[in-house]
């Protein structure tokens, strides 16, 4: 299609001339771009309402006016392994858990009295294998959006060197702003020519902050012991952003 508008053939250096046709064509050229712009597939958010954390399983009921809501949430962390019984020159280790994963997801229908779960920290193994953390979700239009729990530590030994194999950190599914796996903390160990106690810590806690959502810690345990237990994993949590 020609652009509208016509301007003098030969403009000389500082000549006046009718605007209108300028005018006419910077507008025709704005228009075309402007129907033939992608749309922001993205709907914004209103004014925030609201910040509202949930530490216990419960129905989640909008605060009044919340059009959309932003929801972030963390799994809870696995529990770390408990060291297994040992003989005299025997060492034996149980790897921390992992941590639990992180969504952060948007929504603008289909959240009002829907189920809100929040994930529990996997307990400590005696002797045994971390428990798994259980996963934080929020049901969404008929489907459900979830942060997974970290698993627990694994056992390593009786032996002359135990390694004890970390928990791996919570997988999510896929948020649509942001998702991400839950961190893995270091091996557990002890040898038992030294006797060089490391116990390593679980897996580091989500954004969301300390409390939530870590992994517990492992345990090692000598010659000629009953065992150990592992640290208890950090229970996960939901906060939900409520605009208007």
């Amino acid at each position: 299609m020609p652009i509208i508008g016509t301007l003098p053939n030969n403009i000389q250096d500082g000549q006046i001339i009718d605007a209108v046709p300028v005018m006419a064509d910077f507008n025709f050229i704005v228009n075309q771009v402007n129907a033939n712009a992608q749309q922001n597939t993205v709907p914004s958010t209103g004014a925030l309402i609201a910040v509202r954390q949930f530490i216990t399983s419960t129905t989640y009921t909008p605060t009044l006016g919340t059009n959309s809501i932003i929801a972030e949430m963390v799994g809870g962390g696995g529990g770390g392994g408990g060291a297994p019984a040992t003989g005299a020159s025997q060492v034996s280790a149980g790897g921390p858990g992992g941590a639990g994963g992180y969504l952060r997801q948007y929504a603008i229908t289909g959240f009002s009295g829907v189920t809100l779960t929040v994930g529990t920290g996997g307990a400590g193994g005696t002797g045994a294998a971390g428990s798994n953390g259980t996963a934080s979700a929020l049901a969404l239009n008929g489907g459900t959006v979830q942060a997974n729990g970290g698993f627990g530590g694994t056992l390593a030994g009786p032996g002359t060197l135990a390694l004890g194999p970390p928990g791996a950190g919570g997988i999510t599914t896929p948020g649509n702003i942001v998702s991400s796996t839950g961190a893995q903390a270091g091996f557990s160990s002890l040898a038992s020519q030294t006797l060089g106690l490391l116990a390593a810590a679980g897996g580091p806690p989500s954004v969301l902050g300390p409390s939530f959502g870590a992994g517990g810690a492992g345990s090692a345990a000598g010659g000629s012991s009953g065992g150990a237990t592992g640290g208890a994993g950090a229970q996960g949590v939901v906060i939900i952003y409520e605009y208007a």
